[in-house]
Parts: C-alpha cells; structure tokens; sequence
C-alpha cells in the first residue's frame, strides 16, 4: 500500500514524491541568504522597463470604473513605490547619493520586495502542501 501511495504521489519529474516528514524537515531547516551585486546595464534596463509598466498599470487601475477608495488608496501606494525606485535609478538621479543614501536605499528596496515576495512564496507552498497525504492544514 505504501508503494502505490508513493506512486500516487509521483511528481511530474516521475520520481516518487517526498514524505510528509521530509517536506516538514525540508521546510523547517531553510536558509535564504541575500546576495547583493552590481546590476549590469541590460538588467537595469529591462527592470526599468518592467518598473514603467507597472506604474502604468496602477494609473490604468485608478481610471478603473468601480475601483473601491481601498483599491484606489493601494494603487496610489504602489505608484509612489516604483517612482521612489526609480528615482534611486541613474535613470533619474540627478546626483550621485553618497555610500550610506544608497546602502540605506539598497536595504529599504530589498525590505520591499521581500515584503511582497515572501507571502506570496509562501502561499505557493502552502497551496503545494494542501494535497500532501500525511501533511495536516
């Protein structure tokens, strides 16, 4: 029975799927570390782009018919976001912040994203866990 369990829960890869306790371990004993490294020209470019498509979006959402005051209330948030992102880009910067502006700069955007890509992590693995066998909500 075990077996044909474990072949239930064979994951795309067709390797059988790990245990409940081995996700529970797997899970508990992680470890992020933050690598922070200069941002060549190319990839500043297209997460400049990728930052104007965004504030795009949001004006677009504030036109929105039906839009309630919160939704319009996140909407602006998130514009003034990304524009206070770019503002601490070359793009827009017209002076060169000194080593501590752009260290407190540099912590407050990762805050940022960790603040958005943590939960959403999270909810991933959540969702992958709710059909686990053996694995409780």
């Amino acid at each position: 029975h075990e077996a044909e369990e474990s072949d239930t829960r064979a994951g795309q890869s067709g390797r059988p799927a790990a245990s409940a306790q081995e996700v529970y371990d797997a899970l508990t004993t992680q470890v992020a570390e933050i690598v922070l490294t200069a941002h060549p020209t190319e990839v500043n470019r297209r997460t400049l782009i990728s930052k104007h498509r965004k504030i795009d979006e949001m004006l677009n959402e504030l036109d929105r018919e039906g839009a309630t005051d919160t939704e319009r209330k996140n909407f602006q948030a998130e514009i003034m976001r990304q524009v206070e992102t770019l503002w601490w880009t070359d793009e827009i910067r017209r002076t060169k912040p000194t080593p501590a502006k752009e260290a407190r700069q540099g912590i407050k955007i990762i805050e940022s994203s960790l603040w958005d890509a943590v939960p959403a992590f999270l909810r991933g693995v959540d969702e992958a866990l709710v059909n686990t066998p053996g694995i409780e909500k």
